[in-house]
């Protein structure tokens, strides 16, 4: 099941659907599912191997964000490892997402994300291919397969924030999050993205 520690986000249910809100009254909200499903019956294997990570997300605040994805980055989804995998924002100059820095190389959206506007964003691996970012349903940025490439870990997934590695507070809204053990394909995420659209456009 669904672990929600150390304290939980707030449900929002207003004009754009329902949504978890991290840090509006406190900070250093996260939610934890207790397993990083790496190397799991159906999960993640180590090594070379095919996933995905898709978000909706709404950004409220970036003043908290940096130049760093790891010193200065918020956890939207991933590992709370130095190890694993993850999709989080920062700002070197403008909002971003990374993908990866979790042990094994990273992807950054061309992509700049404006403060409170519903984005879906997914990051994607084939194994022996490469890594791939989509925004709003449309490719945004590859990577060959040179990294992004599973480092085991023990510790849990979490999104919203995190624990270990990637410190700063998310804050915002997360309507959807999805973890897959496979690579999607431009056209599942294309559909993914217009399954929800009526809620968060």
């Amino acid at each position: 099941g669904i672990v929600v520690t150390p304290s939980t986000a707030v449900l929002y249910d207003g004009s754009d659907g329902p949504s978890l809100w991290f840090n509006r009254f406190s900070t250093s909200q996260y939610i934890g599912i207790g397993k990083n499903y790496i190397g799991e019956a159906n999960g993640i294997a180590a090594g070379d191997s095919s996933y995905a990570l898709e978000v909706w997300f709404k950004l409220l605040e970036d003043s908290n964000l940096g130049t760093s994805p790891t010193a200065n980055g918020a956890n939207l989804v991933g590992v709370s490892s130095s190890f694993g995998y993850g999709m989080q924002i920062y700002k070197p100059s403008t909002v971003k997402i990374n993908f990866g820095s979790r042990g094994n190389g990273s992807l950054d959206s061309n992509t700049s994300f404006s403060l409170d506007t519903w984005y879906h964003v997914v990051c994607t691996r084939e194994s022996g291919v490469g890594s791939k970012i989509y925004v709003n349903g449309v490719l945004d940025n590859s990577a060959d397969s040179s990294s992004l490439s599973i480092v085991s870990s023990v510790q849990e997934a979490q999104f919203g924030g995190a624990t270990s590695t990637i410190l700063k507070d998310f804050n915002g809204k997360i309507g959807v999050v999805r973890v897959y053990g496979k690579n999607l394909s431009q056209e599942e995420v294309l559909g993914n993205y217009n399954a929800h659209l009526d809620r968060f456009d």
